[in-house]
C-alpha cells in the first residue's frame, strides 16, 4: 500500500458529461436509455449506490477486481464527477454506503480481494482513509443497526461454490459496533446457516428491526444479538442453494414478500419465483409463485421496484455473460390481479439488454422519481465490461 497522500480525493477528479448512447437494438423500444459511465475498470465486481457526498442525490461507486481501483461517480446529473477513492487495491462483490461512526459524513464499507477483507473507507481532511475491520472472505454484506443500540452493524456471508476453507456460505458473520468512549471497537460473532449464496437485510415481520433473508429462509431478529431461523420456502418450492434476493409487496396485502433468482452456476436450469408472505411470516412454507419457469442459473441479480408507475412492484433480473447467449437484462411488469381465490400472477416481459450484467443496483439516478438501473458485467466473456446506466424513460 502506498502512502496516504495517494488516497486523496483529488487524485483523479474528472467532470464528464455522459452522452446517452442507446443500445442499438433497443433504442426507444425498451423505454430505457443507455448511458455508459466508464470503460476503464477491469472486472467491475463491486457496484453500489448511495448519497456519498450528502447533497441529496444518489451517487455510484464501482470497484475493479483486476484493475481500475475504487471509483465514485458523484451525481451532478446529467454529468458525473469521477473521484478516485483507492487506485491500488482490488475489490470483490459487494459494498454499502453508510455513516458508520455517526459523524454526519457518509463512508463506504466494501469487500476487498487478495487480500480478502471487510474494509471501512472514511472521508478525512486529506482524503479517504481505509480501516480493515476483519480479514475474512465474504461474498455479500449488509449494514444496519441489528441490535438497536443506535450504532450501525455489519453482517456478511460467503458463498458455496467458491468456499473459503470451511466457510461455504454456511455462516452469517456479524460485526457489532460498540463504543468505548470516543473509540469504536468491532465485536465478531457467527450464526450457522445452510450453505449457499445470497443475503438481504429486511424487516420481514414488520416489528421495526432488520431481519436477515437467505436462500429459502430467514432469521428473525429477537434482539440482544439473538436470532431465530425460519424457512419461508418448502424444499419442493425452492432447493437451489445459490440465490440473489429481493423483497417487495407484490400482491398489495401490505406484507413484505421475497423473490429469489438462481445465481450460480452456468449450465444449470432452475426458476425465478416469489414467495407470498402469510399473515404471520413465521409460518413456514409460504405460497410459491413461479415468475420464470425455467432459466439458466446465472441470474446474479434480481430486484424489485415499480418501473412503470402503476403502483405495483415489478421484477428485474440479469444474466451473467458466462451463460448461454443471449444474456438478458429483463424487466417483468407485474400485471397480477387480486380475486376471490387470492392473487393471480401475470408478468409482462421487457428486454432491456442482451449483453448481460451482474450485481446490479436499482436507483433514481436523474431524480425524476422513476427507478433506473446500474450494472456491469463482472467479466467480459465475449461482452463488454462497461459501467452502464439504464435510465427509465417509460411513459
Amino acid at each position: 500500500m502506498k502512502k496516504m497522500k495517494e488516497w486523496e480525493v483529488a487524485i483523479s477528479v474528472l467532470l464528464f458529461a455522459c452522452t446517452a448512447t442507446a443500445a442499438q437494438e433497443h433504442s426507444g423500444q425498451s423505454g430505457f436509455q443507455l448511458q455508459v459511465l466508464d470503460s476503464s475498470i477491469a472486472s467491475p465486481w463491486l457496484k453500489t449506490v448511495g448519497d456519498l457526498d450528502g447533497d441529496g442525490r444518489t451517487d455510484i461507486i464501482v470497484g475493479g477486481a483486476e484493475s481500475g481501483g475504487l471509483v465514485a461517480y458523484l451525481n451532478r446529473f446529467p454529468n458525473w464527477e469521477r473521484q478516485m477513492i483507492d487506485p491500488n487495491r482490488r475489490f470483490s462483490t459487494d459494498g454499502e454506503v453508510a455513516d458508520l461512526d455517526g459523524d454526519g459524513r457518509r463512508a463506504l464499507v466494501v469487500l476487498t480481494l487478495r487480500p480478502d477483507t471487510v474494509t471501512w473507507y472514511r472521508r478525512t481532511e486529506s482524503g479517504w482513509s481505509p480501516q480493515i475491520l476483519t480479514r475474512q472472505t465474504w461474498h455479500d454484506l449488509e449494514v444496519a443497526d441489528f441490535d438497536g443500540d443506535g450504532h450501525l452493524d455489519i453482517v456478511g456471508r460467503n458463498q458455496r461454490e467458491w468456499p473459503a476453507k470451511e466457510d461455504a456460505g454456511n455462516r452469517l458473520h456479524f460485526l457489532w459496533q460498540k463504543r468505548q468512549g470516543a473509540n469504536i471497537v468491532w465485536e465478531e460473532s457467527h450464526v450457522d446457516c445452510p450453505a449457499g449464496e445470497g443475503l438481504l437485510a429486511a424487516d420481514l415481520d414488520g416489528d421495526g428491526d432488520c431481519d436477515i433473508v437467505i436462500n429459502g429462509g430467514w432469521y428473525e431478529n429477537l434482539g440482544h444479538r439473538q436470532w431465530k431461523a425460519h424457512a419461508f420456502a418448502r424444499p419442493q418450492d425452492w432447493a437451489h442453494p445459490n440465490t440473489f434476493i429481493a423483497c417487495a409487496d407484490f400482491n398489495h396485502d401490505c406484507r413484505l414478500d421475497t423473490v429469489l433468482a438462481p445465481s450460480e452456476l452456468k449450465g444449470g436450469r432452475y426458476r425465478i419465483a416469489w414467495f407470498e408472505a402469510p399473515a404471520d411470516p413465521r409460518q413456514e412454507g409460504w405460497k410459491a409463485h413461479i415468475i420464470v419457469p425455467e432459466v439458466e442459473t446465472v441470474c446474479h441479480f434480481v430486484g424489485a421496484a415499480d418501473f412503470d408507475g402503476d403502483g405495483r412492484a415489478d421484477v428485474v433480473y440479469a444474466q451473467m455473460p458466462q451463460g448461454a447467449d443471449p444474456d438478458f437484462v429483463k424487466v417483468l411488469f407485474n400485471r397480477g390481479v387480486s380475486g376471490a381465490k387470492g392473487w393471480t400472477d401475470a408478468w409482462e416481459p421487457l428486454i432491456i439488454s442482451e449483453d448481460g450484467s451482474h450485481s446490479m443496483r436499482v436507483l433514481d439516478a436523474d431524480g425524476d422519481g422513476r427507478p433506473d438501473l446500474l450494472g456491469a458485467n463482472w467479466s467480459a466473456q465475449g461482452r463488454d465490461q462497461n459501467v452502464k446506466l439504464w435510465l427509465n424513460r417509460l411513459k
